[in-house]
C-alpha cells in the first residue's frame, strides 16, 4: 500500500515539475511591451490633464473683454492648450498601436524561444529598445546641445595666453601698426 501511494505521489511529481507548456500570455512578462503601455498611460494622462487645462482657460476667456490684450493672452494659451492636447492624444495612439504590434511580436518571438529552448525575453532586444526610446525623447533643439557664443568666447578667452603674444590671444595679429 505504501508502495503505491509512493508510486502516485512520485508520479503526480515528476508530471507538475516535468511537464513543459508555453505561457498563454507572454507579454505580461515582456518588459518592451510593460514599457510601452506605461508610455500609453503617461499620454492618456497628459490628454486629460490638457482638456482640462483648456477648458478652463476657455471659461476665463469667455469672461474677459474681447478687445484687450489680455484676451488675446488668454486666447493664444487656449488654443496653445488644445495643441498640447492633440499631441498627446495622437502619442497616446502611436503608443497604443505600437503596444498593441509588440503584443503580437512577443507571442510569436516567445514560442520561437520556448520551440528553440532559448532565454526570453532577449536582453539585447530591450537595450536597444531603451537605446530608441532615449533617442525619441531626446531634445532636438540646436540651442540645446550647443554653448552661446558668449559662454564659448569666455572659454577662449580663458583658454588663451594671454602673456605669450603681447597681451593678445593666439592667432590674433595685429594689422598695419
Amino acid at each position: 500500500m505504501k508502495v503505491y501511494v509512493r508510486a502516485i505521489l512520485l508520479g503526480f511529481i515528476v508530471l507538475l515539475v516535468g511537464c513543459k507548456r508555453p505561457m498563454k500570455d507572454p507579454e505580461t512578462i515582456d518588459p518592451i511591451y510593460g514599457d510601452l503601455l506605461k508610455e500609453m498611460k503617461f499620454y492618456e494622462s497628459q490628454v486629460k490633464k490638457f482638456a482640462d487645462e483648456a477648458e478652463a482657460t476657455r471659461l476665463e476667456m469667455e469672461k474677459e473683454d474681447p478687445r484687450t490684450g489680455n484676451a488675446k493672452a488668454i486666447k493664444s494659451r487656449y488654443y496653445g492648450k488644445l495643441r498640447d492636447a492633440e499631441t498627446a492624444k495622437q502619442m497616446m495612439v502611436f503608443y497604443e498601436l505600437h503596444a498593441k504590434t509588440r503584443k503580437k511580436e512577443a507571442r510569436e518571438s516567445y514560442l520561437v524561444a520556448f520551440k528553440t529552448d532559448r532565454p526570453w525575453p532577449d536582453p539585447k532586444e530591450y537595450e536597444a529598445f531603451q537605446t530608441r526610446m532615449a533617442l525619441r525623447k531626446a531634445n532636438r533643439s540646436w540651442d540645446s546641445r550647443t554653448k552661446k557664443w558668449s559662454a564659448r568666447l569666455e572659454e577662449i578667452k580663458k583658454a588663451a595666453k594671454i602673456g605669450e603674444s603681447g597681451g593678445k590671444p593666439e592667432g590674433e595679429t595685429t594689422k598695419g601698426h
